[in-house]
């Protein structure tokens, strides 16, 4: 088997000894068995939501109908995006058009409607349980990250070395026949931090791999023996590995790899073999675009609540990068229609991809985005419900002016090693 390495060389220094969401998994609610039923945080909220309304004179009947559509315009979005190499040959997530080239979300504040503003008024929210619930969580619990080119380990140490903190996970895109880990992998693992693993069934020698290959691919097909390398290579660093196969496939980058229902036939084949390999303790992480929440697109690609572990969700606030006229919108507004995804699962929610271009107009104003970012973290309301998140610091090549790196510019570089310190105090 050829294989590439998407590796680059590491530069040496010393690294601050704190991780950010202190480079660990916390204690979750637990479940019977792997991927299997059982009491969940969210039914807990629930019950506990129920009971305050009780308590202040309401009925059950106040409630309404769990996991119904009520925030309006927070689901107009479709930021459809596809993907490129990096220069060295890694795989890296890149940009395509959006599709209705309009964001409708624009940077306003003010009361959400429907059941936020009964909330307010009973002291519960009525989508992620009541006030106080989650009184132990605190944005330390998030591990928070960045994607880099080629998972850099001298642009990981680089950033670690301005925020004085570390950063708690990593994410890795991989090809089919990329060898994992890498002596870059290594570093970054043994030095306690977390990584995403999302491995793209395409070859570095550009031959695609149909999904429907892989659901059908039997013991002994050169196929089946790659996708049983990945899953025990990945069952044997457990819980530091999060786990997906083939990021974003609804975008047209995958669109060579088969149907939807394709993809849903192979992440089962997936999750059957890493089962079968022990991995127990990795969590699989299915992630999508946030157009694909925004139009309810997600529910053609889910494979079950059986096979996923983690909702994960890429948004981005494009602007006017790419040459379009998209309203500037706020992380939280990007965000909302995968925690609404996510709450009607009860699953978490992994944010694998996040970033914002710059205002030309403005040169604070992705610094302030920046802050909001930390501050929809810092909610117990959203946060509490987050996994991880990681900020793509890539330089997408094919559009110059949609400016993603965390140091686009000073005041950006400033307030995102103040994000990092936040999530690591």
């Amino acid at each position: 088997m050829s294989s590439t390495e998407i590796t680059l060389d590491h530069q040496p220094g010393a690294a601050p000894q704190n991780p950010v969401g202190n480079g660990r998994r916390v204690p979750r609610v637990p479940r019977t068995g792997r991927w299997g039923a059982g009491p969940t945080r969210f039914t807990a909220l629930l019950v506990a939501a129920a009971l305050a309304l009780v308590a202040c004179g309401g009925s059950s009947g106040d409630l309404g109908a769990a996991g119904s559509d009520d925030r309006g315009d927070d689901r107009r979005h479709d930021d459809d995006h596809d993907h490129g190499r990096d220069g060295d040959g890694s795989e890296i997530a890149a940009h395509g058009t959006d599709q209705d080239g309009v964001d409708q979300d624009s940077d306003v504040s003010g009361a959400e409607p429907g059941r936020r503003d009964l909330a307010a008024d009973a002291g519960v929210d009525l989508a992620y349980g009541a006030a106080g619930a989650s009184d132990s969580w605190d944005i330390h619990d998030i591990s928070f990250g960045l994607a880099v080119p080629g998972s850099d380990p001298a642009a990981v140490t680089s950033l670690e070395a301005e925020a004085g903190a570390k950063v708690g996970v990593v994410r890795i895109f991989a090809r089919w026949d990329t060898t994992f880990p890498g002596p870059h992998h290594r570093e970054l693992l043994d030095e306690g931090r977390l990584v995403h693993l999302s491995v793209r069934p395409r070859t570095d020698a550009g031959r695609t791999i149909a999904w429907s290959e892989i659901a059908a691919a039997q013991p002994g097909s050169a196929i089946y023996d790659q996708l049983e390398l990945w899953v025990t290579t990945v069952a044997a660093y457990g819980d530091q590995v999060y786990f997906t196969l083939n990021h974003e496939p609804e975008t047209a980058d995958s669109a060579a790899n088969g149907s939807a229902e394709d993809y849903i036939a192979a992440w089962r084949k997936m999750a059957s073999l890493l089962r079968a390999a022990g991995g127990d303790e990795v969590q699989t992480v299915l992630v999508l675009g946030r157009g694909a929440y925004a139009d309810g697109s997600i529910d053609d690609w889910y494979p079950g609540d059986d096979v996923v572990d983690i909702i994960g969700v890429d948004a981005y606030n494009w602007y006017d990068c790419q040459g379009t006229n998209r309203e500037w919108t706020k992380a939280r507004h990007l965000l909302l229609p995968a925690f609404d995804f996510a709450s009607d699962h009860d699953k978490r929610l992994a944010i694998p991809e996040i970033a914002s271009t710059e205002d030309p107009e403005d040169p604070a104003r992705k610094a302030e985005w920046i802050r909001q970012l930390g501050d929809v973290a810092a909610d117990a309301e959203l946060g509490s419900q987050i996994e991880f998140v990681a900020w793509f610091s890539v330089h997408d090549r094919s559009w110059p002016d949609c400016e993603w790196e965390y140091d686009s510019s000073s005041v950006s570089a400033t307030a995102f090693t103040d994000l990092v310190a936040r999530f690591a105090r």
